[in-house]
């Protein structure tokens, strides 16, 4: 078992376009927006607006988006700590051969990136969107004269929607369901199990011959609203590989 902490300093990178578009109003960030007039189609759906909505108080500030220069600053450090865990185990079987077990997982705990302008660090995303909590890989192979059997279970758990801070009032649980309304459908990334299995042969003379199935379930992606896949669309097929190698 092993902790990790990294911290990468006088990192160069670029804002967020979230990040930046929420800031539109505040310098730097409004000369690096440019945006076009507001059209007379604007005022149009505007007015609609409000004769739909009688109350409706908004005004068309602003019209579309015409360009964003995300420019390169120095953006100081970011920070990524959790654990790595990795176990070997073999049970002798006697006259029926071993069975071995191997778990190799990372429990993340933090992912952070500097705020130079609050001069700390912003919350932690893990367990956002692309930063799981844990992923992992646990997998048995019950060794018998020739023949080797084994089968891997791939784990990676729940994420929400959002990136971070920035887009949590429109991708936070509570804000997918007001905006969405997607019933049945979660709004968060579930968790995603892929089970691998194969079988290998060596009872010819340098010869290993194998058989490795992918995703022997067949089951798809986890829905993911945000990123537009999951269910059919989601779709992760079965596959098939055969593999012969010899050795002169």
């Amino acid at each position: 078992m092993d902790y990790f902490k990294i911290e990468r300093r006088d990192e160069i990178s670029f804002r967020d376009p979230d990040f930046v578009l929420a800031r539109e109003d505040v310098a730097p960030y409004s000369s690096l927006i440019s945006r076009g007039p507001v059209t007379s189609t604007d005022l149009a759906r505007l007015a609609r607006a409000k004769v739909l909505v009688p109350t409706l108080d908004v005004n068309w500030g602003a019209g579309e988006l015409n360009s964003l220069v995300l420019q390169y600053e120095n953006f100081g450090k970011t920070e990524s700590s959790g654990i790595d865990l990795d176990g070997k185990w073999r049970i002798n079987a006697g006259e029926y051969g071993s069975i071995d077990f191997n778990l190799t997982t990372t429990f993340m705990l933090t992912m952070r990136e500097w705020d130079i302008d609050a001069g700390a660090y912003r919350p932690n995303r893990v367990g956002n969107r692309n930063a799981p909590r844990i992923r992992g890989l646990l997998s048995t192979a019950w060794n018998y004269g020739d023949w080797s059997y084994n089968l891997r279970f791939n784990y990676t758990s729940a994420t929400s929607l959002n990136n971070d801070e920035t887009d949590e009032a429109t991708w936070s649980e509570a804000a997918c369901r007001r905006r969405l309304n997607p019933g049945d459908l979660p709004c968060n990334r579930g968790t995603d199990i892929r089970v691998d299995a194969g079988v290998r042969y060596s009872g010819i003379k340098n010869l290993m011959l194998g058989l490795n199935i992918g995703n022997l379930t067949g089951d798809h992606l986890p829905v993911n609203l945000r990123d537009g896949f999951g269910g059919t669309t989601g779709f992760r097929p079965r596959n098939v590989k055969v593999s012969a190698e010899y050795k002169f």
